[in-house]
């Protein structure tokens, strides 16, 4: 694996999901944290990455793109601009074609706890009907303002009701995804509820 799972404390970062830590080879943690002779060591077959913007794969940093490429084929699973129960399509699709199991019971239970999730999602967004929604990551010198429908998690929750605040002017240079703002400006969004980003590279609320 390679990218975010593990804060500097040792706890499972929420990126990493279901991943025993205990059990994969972390090629690195950190953006631009990639060891190439550790991913030639392991003898790679197939490098799987993410990509949220056009023929960039998430975490593989750009300066080894072309070594990396010559040492295993790859491939970029794009989710800019789907909801997420496209995006988990897309996954079980290529697990599918890489001859994997997609009906065992795990994943099966898997299946159900989701879809009963995402129906109490749809009850909670009835409920909050007419809420404006402020979906933000934290900086210590600077807040992004995320454009909910490029998010496929986002994107999903919108189609279920919530109704998220739009960032005036997002970022395009970089998919659109976000609007950087100086922590003076904050207040220039207000929303009545505020869904904060809890990956690694966001400050910790606590």
């Amino acid at each position: 694996i390679f990218g975010p799972s593990k804060f500097a404390d040792g706890k499972l970062d929420p990126q990493a999901g279901g991943v025993d830590l205990n059990a994969v080879t972390s090629l690195g943690n950190v953006w631009n944290e990639f060891n190439f002779d550790k991913f030639v060591a392991l003898n790679p077959q197939l490098l799987i990455s993410v990509m949220y913007l056009k023929e960039q794969m998430w975490y593989v940093p750009d300066t080894q793109t072309e070594k990396i490429d010559k040492a295993a084929p790859s491939v970029g699973v794009r989710l800019q601009d789907i909801s997420m129960p496209e995006g988990i399509a897309k996954f079980i699709a290529l697990a599918k074609a890489l001859g994997a199991d997609t009906e065992t019971p795990v994943i099966r239970a898997a299946k159900e706890e989701y879809e009963k999730a995402d129906a109490a999602l749809g009850e909670a967004a009835k409920k909050a009907s007419g809420l404006k929604i402020l979906l933000v990551s934290a900086q210590k010198d600077a807040v992004y303002v995320s454009n909910a429908p490029k998010f496929a998690t986002s994107k999903h929750y919108q189609s279920k009701g919530l109704d998220f605040v739009t960032p005036e002017a997002p970022d395009e240079s970089q998919g659109g995804y976000y609007q950087q703002i100086s922590w003076e400006n904050i207040g220039k969004y207000p929303a009545d509820v505020i869904m904060y980003d809890n990956r690694g590279g966001s400050l910790s609320l606590g």
